[in-house]
């Protein structure tokens, strides 16, 4: 009704992720920080920049649930990363449903890089987190990211502000995990100037609920951005009444940015920046919950930039770009400090180190040079018993060389005991006896 009326419209808590077609929503702006769309692009832009490129979504029932599949698959879809497998737990199952099902071996053999978004209906973070833990994925072997996500109208964060039951709730139950969250998340950045603010009016923090400080915040962006777009609008035309031109303040609104609430201080709570859709732009952090230091540390900061020479109104896109700057390195639970690789070394399921062909080919080729070999040694043995059989063979051991001399010798004994045969005999150089009484002559070849 807003687009068909061409009034202004200004959405400051989350919405739905349709709302962002501005074919339809014509005049609508949306200021939420946290809208499924633009962390379901942070989160695509953190994973693509550590090179993976294959993720699994886990994810309970419901049309909640489908809803951010969608958003994520689309953002996904646009950054190359392949969603290898999407799981969705019923919300009545408990740790062992979970583990029984066997979508736990169908994590392990899918993907390393988990994306985990249950809905708010029944949080089953905690049962998702024991279910692995029973199932043996190893936070060391599995990175398992957990984006989040706002639900309805409140605005609330677990992650806002620095007291210690935060942290001490964040690490029981995000491990060895990694968050995305706000710039703002785990200090105080957002709430003291907020709270300077409500002391102006004689406000104090047990007069709010301070864990919807965003639905506060973004209200007051709201505002600031309707009374910043309609004085350029009024400045520009003159006119009143054109501050009620829906397509006309959108226009204006498109590609805004203004610094947000700042502390006497000093501390400010971010700067608003709107793309070429009027779509908020939030500025988000990854943080590494570490148990081994007892730690929750900003490992990388996702700041969106617009870009010159774009118009979003014709292709659909904000005409921004995230920028990923990594902030720690060398921080994951492993003997490197380096995060996993998507894909396991061997495969996930060990396809890659089966070497079972090798070894086939190997008893093979040794199979073939034993017959080979076995062959050529039967051939000689069989040629060497075939030669013993033959009558004319003279072994070496039934002959006995004799010398010239010996020759003369038994020639002028004239031995009966050996056969000499006078006849050329002494010209022979070479003589011998052959058995006991004998002689020959032989001849030596090379």
């Amino acid at each position: 009704l807003a687009s068909f009326w061409n009034v202004p419209i200004i959405a400051y808590m989350q919405t739905a992720n349709a709302l962002s077609d501005k074919s339809v929503y014509k005049t609508l702006v949306r200021v939420s920080i946290r809208s499924v769309n633009s962390i379901a692009s942070v989160t695509a832009s953190f994973i693509k920049h550590y090179n993976w490129n294959r993720v699994a979504f886990i994810s309970n029932t419901g049309a909640s649930a489908y809803e951010r599949i969608i958003a994520f698959e689309t953002a996904f879809r646009a950054n190359g990363i392949n969603v290898a497998k999407k799981i969705l737990f019923e919300e009545s199952m408990n740790v062992n449903d979970m583990v029984n099902s066997g979508q736990m071996e169908e994590i392990r053999s899918t993907s390393r890089i988990i994306i985990v978004m249950f809905s708010s209906v029944r949080d089953m973070t905690y049962l998702f987190r024991e279910a692995t833990t029973k199932a043996g994925l190893p936070t060391t072997d599995f990175v398992f990211i957990f984006p989040w996500i706002q639900e309805g109208e409140n605005g609330a964060s677990p992650f806002v502000g620095s007291s210690t039951e935060l942290l001490d709730r964040t690490m029981n139950l995000y491990g060895n995990c990694i968050l995305i969250d706000d710039v703002n998340g785990f200090d105080d950045r957002l709430i003291t100037p907020f709270l300077e603010r409500l002391k102006t009016a004689g406000i104090t923090a047990r007069d709010i609920d301070l864990t919807n400080i965003y639905g506060y915040i973004n209200l007051w962006d709201s505002l600031k951005i309707f009374g910043i777009a309609g004085r350029r609008v009024l400045n520009e035309t003159g006119d009143f009444s054109k501050i009620t031109d829906g397509r006309m303040m959108w226009n204006t609104m498109r590609k805004m940015t203004f610094p947000g609430m700042v502390s006497n201080a000093g501390v400010g709570s971010g700067t608003v920046l709107l793309d070429d859709r009027a779509e908020r732009l939030a500025f988000y952090s990854a943080y590494y919950v570490s148990k081994e230091r007892n730690r929750i540390m900003p490992i990388a900061n996702m700041t969106p930039s617009i870009i010159d020479n774009c118009d979003g109104s014709k292709n659909g896109d904000g005409c921004y770009k995230i920028t990923v700057t990594d902030v720690t390195s060398g921080f994951w639970n492993s003997a490197d400090g380096n995060m996993p690789l998507q894909e396991p070394a061997c495969g996930f399921r060990g396809e890659k180190c089966d070497y079972t062909l090798a070894i086939v080919a190997a008893c093979v080729i040794a199979l073939v040079v034993a017959a080979i070999t076995s062959a050529f040694f039967a051939r000689r043995h069989l040629a060497d018993r075939a030669l013993n059989k033959m009558p004319w063979r003279v072994f070496r051991d039934d002959m006995q060389i004799v010398d010239e001399d010996q020759v003369k010798s038994m020639l002028s004994l004239g031995s009966q005991r050996t056969k000499l045969s006078n006849m050329g005999s002494a010209m022979v150089k070479n003589h011998a006896i052959i058995g006991t009484n004998t002689h020959a002559t032989f001849h030596e070849y090379e």
